[in-house]
């Protein structure tokens, strides 16, 4: 089934995840608020934000990851989590440090050929996909950030590592989670293409059934916008959607009021679901999120191209992949009897069970066999849905709380941040 994505705008906020002067030392969590209402003003629907932090291990960046994703899903927005860095900044996985040691820190391409990527970096996709998969607040899952082959010139072997790296991590996530939208985050294919093969190798890549949707960057300085025109012809052969998940020019190189919304309108009549300006940042002084491609209130055309970006919000609606109907479950055989009750006799001599009535919050509700993130799921509850859980049942493991219902345990709530997927009502 093709995938189509309506229109609406963004920006990208790489270290909105990471707010607070522990991993940037100029800034406070509360800014995240602060530049959320004002891109709400705007009329602003995505955020494209980075996974990790290398200070950070997994667990670690999997919490500040449902903070930021609480916070535009309070904001009635959504948004593109990039798994990794490709470049040697601070926001690379823990662990592949030693890999990143080509120019401007890209990965060495022995990263793909010797899948170096399952020592660090694969068991943190999977963390933050099984814990975050449901969120309300993500979009989709990229692969990493403008990830490419190094050293170049690239062989064949090389484009086929890296092909063979993008088919096991998205099809881990879509293993975990089939529900969500998982992308690249290249440039384009040309950086990660043999010479002489690129349109073998995009359409090879693009053809796969976990990658949902194709992802180009370009700024106004790097002639990548001359390489983008393969990656829309081969999404539009492959009917997949396709975004663009960086553009900007220097602040002070060019009329950018004019540049943005050139381009905007022109990818946006070409077909792109959004299009996403570099660097969002409301501060008065440089705090160290916004460099001087960044679209930010220091420099002296930010009103003007927050109007640019307003005029080109609408209002949408969320996007999420339909999801099939729950399978039919069968009747488990009834719960034990507790020792020493008082048996009803109205109840054929069965101990009456206390329960609970939920409707289910979320998009849709996991139904697993035990009460841990780590089983497998079963089973899917319809948004809406009534669950009747046994009032004796709740357990806190793996940071939600669990009820067992008729057709297996189900998480209620998280216990530190407040995302619920069920409500208890009454009755």
């Amino acid at each position: 089934m093709a995938i189509s994505i309506a229109w609406r705008t963004g920006v990208n906020m790489r270290e909105f995840a990471f707010y607070g002067p522990e991993f940037l030392p100029f800034t406070q969590v509360i800014l995240q608020n602060a530049q959320l209402s004002h891109l709400s003003d705007l009329g602003v629907k995505l955020v494209r934000l980075y996974a990790v932090h290398a200070r950070n291990g997994v667990n670690e960046n999997v919490d500040r990851v449902r903070r930021a994703l609480n916070l535009l899903d309070r904001h009635d927005m959504q948004g593109i989590v990039c798994l990794t860095d490709a470049l040697g900044s601070a926001f690379i996985v823990r662990g592949d440090e030693p890999y990143h040691t080509q120019v401007h820190g890209h990965f060495d391409k022995r990263y793909w050929h010797e899948s170096r990527f399952r020592e660090s970096y694969l068991p943190q996709v999977r963390a933050l996909v099984t814990a975050l998969s449901d969120h309300p607040g993500l979009l989709m899952w990229e692969l990493g950030n403008e990830i490419a082959i190094h050293p170049q010139p690239a062989s064949g072997a090389d484009a086929d590592a890296f092909f063979n790296f993008a088919r096991e991590i998205s099809g881990l996530i879509k293993g975990i989670a089939p529900h969500n939208l998982v992308s690249t985050g290249l440039v384009n294919t040309n950086h990660i293409a043999a010479a002489g093969r690129r349109d073998q190798d995009a359409r090879r890549l693009y053809a796969l059934p976990t990658i949902d949707a194709i992802s180009i960057h370009f700024y106004q300085h790097d002639g990548e916008r001359d390489h983008a025109a393969l990656d829309l012809q081969v999404a539009r052969e492959v009917d997949k959607p396709f975004y663009i998940g960086e553009m900007g020019a220097f602040h002070d190189a060019v009329d950018r009021v004019t540049y943005y919304r050139d381009e905007i309108a022109a990818w946006r009549a070409a077909g792109a679901f959004t299009v996403l300006p570099w660097a969002f940042d409301t501060s008065p002084i440089d705090v160290g999120i916004a460099d001087t491609l960044a679209f930010a209130a220091r420099f002296p055309d930010f009103p003007l191209l927050r109007e640019v970006i307003k005029s080109f919000a609408v209002a949408v609606a969320r996007f999420y992949l339909p999801r099939p109907e729950p399978e039919p479950q069968p009747t488990p055989p009834p719960l034990d009897e507790p020792k020493g009750a008082v048996l009803d006799p109205l109840a054929g001599g069965k101990p009456p069970i206390a329960t609970k009535r939920f409707v289910v919050t979320a998009a849709a509700l996991n139904v697993r066999p035990t009460p841990s993130l780590n089983s497998q799921r079963i089973g899917l509850i319809a948004h809406n849905a009534e669950v009747i859980v046994d009032a004796d049942t709740r357990l806190e493991v793996d940071g939600f709380v669990w009820w067992k219902h008729d057709r297996g345990w189900s998480a209620e709530r998280t216990l530190n941040d407040g995302m619920v997927l069920m409500v208890e009502v009454a009755g």
